[in-house]
């Protein structure tokens, strides 16, 4: 995600807050940083950060019914 020379620090280590602002919105309380770090506005802190992950595939197999 993070497109700087050298790579800003993953969200697990050191500076990882260093990181460059992607997205800021005010109105919700949040930032996304370059490496992926979600961090969120003292007035909608609950947790300080998250890592974005991606999503797994969901199965979209048949599930037989009970008779």
């Amino acid at each position: 995600m993070c497109e700087h020379h050298p790579e800003c620090p993953p969200v697990d280590r050191p500076g990882w807050d260093a990181a460059s602002v992607l997205v800021h919105h005010a109105e919700l309380g949040w930032s996304m940083l370059c490496n992926g770090a979600i961090v969120l506005d003292a007035a909608a802190r609950t947790a300080t950060v998250t890592q974005l992950r991606p999503r797994t595939a969901r199965s979209t197999a048949a599930v037989p019914l009970a008779a």
